[in-house]
């Protein structure tokens, strides 16, 4: 704490830090103890918190609180940035004309999705894929419509196999694979229902 004679009787003090007179340490050591004997000497007391607005007109700018080296460094980066993009751009070479539409075989298509389902380890959207192609067209086998119910399926399914309608809903619905090969065998179970529903539905 500096104090300082003014022009007149009074003085002025100057306290080095704030922790003292705040919320958090004022009851900490002797803080209040001197935060009353600072405070409340005089029957006057002004508060003062600086701010920006304080600060003299044109001396608040960005480029008057950084230092000198900031703007030739960003000028030289966004030089550094326009090079690399005219070099990569360079590299990359002309754009080739290609007659569209573009033809993909569905198999490249099928082990695309089959290889990010693998490397995601998205079991249930891989079985999710053959239960929605397997119900399709046991609709078609079972003579409903493309957009027929999974409880319609299944019930339809179920009363032409003679079988429990849950244990058809478990397989083409609720069966949750643990690992591949418990994938597998949904999957295999999946295609011999299907193929039982074709051959009880083809008349003899």
């Amino acid at each position: 704490m500096q104090i300082a004679p003014d022009d007149g009787d009074h003085t002025t003090t100057v306290v080095g830090t704030s922790t003292a007179l705040t919320n958090g340490g004022i009851a900490d050591d002797d803080n209040a103890a001197f935060a009353l004997a600072l405070l409340g000497d005089h029957p006057t007391l002004v508060w003062y918190l600086p701010s920006i607005d304080d600060l003299p007109k044109g001396s608040g700018t960005l480029a008057s609180l950084t230092p000198g080296w900031v703007t030739p460094s960003i000028a030289l980066l966004a030089a550094a940035a326009v090079a690399a993009a005219v070099w990569r751009g360079r590299r990359l070479g002309p754009l080739v004309v290609e007659n569209l539409p573009v033809v993909v075989r569905s198999t490249e298509t099928m082990e695309g999705r089959a290889r990010l389902y693998e490397r995601g380890a998205s079991r249930m959207h891989a079985l999710d894929q053959v239960r929605i192609g397997t119900l399709g067209r046991l609709a078609g086998a079972l003579g409903l419509s493309r957009g027929a119910g999974v409880d319609e399926v299944v019930f339809r399914t179920a009363d032409l196999l003679g079988v429990d309608p849950r244990e058809l809903r478990h397989v083409l619905v609720d069966a949750d694979p643990q690992d591949d090969r418990h994938l597998l065998a949904l999957s295999d179970s999946l295609r011999d229902l299907e193929a039982a529903v074709g051959r009880a539905s083809k008349p003899r």
